[in-house]
């Protein structure tokens, strides 16, 4: 009995982790995304004007852009650089 419990636990932690967040979106709303990278700018605006179509990441102090990266292509998007610097850009 214990070890079906462990077992069904563990289904839904495998599971739980690997489902796409909307709240990890790079290119999401700044007010929920509630994600931290390196510094970053959003150089195009969705229209509608909340969201992002391409943003980049610069390396600083406290954080490179691999974080900003893996997140960018696990919501879909198209990222080219490298952990020093890089943009995230919608697929449109």
């Amino acid at each position: 009995m214990r070890l079906a419990r462990i077992s069904s636990l563990s289904a839904v932690l495998f599971l739980a982790a690997c489902t796409k967040s909307p709240h990890n979106d790079p290119l999401g709303s700044t007010k929920t995304s509630g994600v931290i990278y390196a510094t970053t700018e959003c150089v195009a605006a969705h229209p509608d004007g909340v969201q992002c179509n391409k943003k980049t990441c610069k390396k600083d102090a406290q954080s490179d852009c691999s974080d900003f990266a893996s997140a960018c292509l696990n919501s879909g998007h198209y990222y080219s650089g490298s952990n020093d610097g890089g943009a995230c850009s919608r697929i449109l």
